[in-house]
């Protein structure tokens, strides 16, 4: 069996969809510094910033199987600041 470390974005957010919460796991720690510097840009503070990433994650997991299909590597990096930004109004 291949190694889910390995799989691209696109391909473990449609393993999500699926049901498969390890490959969840892997895009968190794949993206959580890159979520954190986004929330910190916009919030200019640490603690905020640490709530508002972990947060965008949750919402991103909750939501995941509605979720329309990626096209593209990049965009569950712009779903994470698109769900980080929504999360400071």
């Amino acid at each position: 069996m291949d190694d889910p470390q390995n799989f691209g974005d696109e391909k473990l957010v449609a393993l999500c969809q699926q049901g498969q919460k390890e490959c969840f796991e892997i895009l968190v720690r794949r993206y959580m510094t890159k979520a954190f510097h986004i929330a910190f840009d916009f919030t200019r503070d640490t603690e905020t910033a640490k709530d508002l990433s972990q947060d965008a994650f949750m919402r991103a997991y909750a939501n995941i199987k509605v979720m329309g299909a990626f096209h593209a590597e990049p965009m569950p990096e712009e779903m994470i600041q698109a769900l980080s930004y929504a999360d400071g109004e």
